[in-house]
């Protein structure tokens, strides 16, 4: 699973702003909500990844793919 592309350019231009002129509180608010989306993504790939080593498989491919 992946986090979908228009919500990675959306985490991106917020983060942008963010540091250009800062977020108002429903804007941080979607922020803290897409970063949850993705941590959450995040923690169950790379839990798939740990299983998939244990189990034998080769997971160095998974380790060269990079989101934001």
């Amino acid at each position: 699973q992946r986090l979908a592309p228009e919500k990675s350019s959306e985490i991106e231009e917020l983060h942008r702003k963010r540091q250009r002129d800062g977020l108002s509180a429903s804007e941080l608010e979607a922020l803290a909500t897409l970063m949850k989306e993705y941590t959450r993504i995040m923690l169950v790939r790379s839990r798939s990844a740990a299983l998939l080593k244990q189990r034998g498989h080769d997971v160095s491919e998974l380790c060269e793919e990079h989101e934001p």
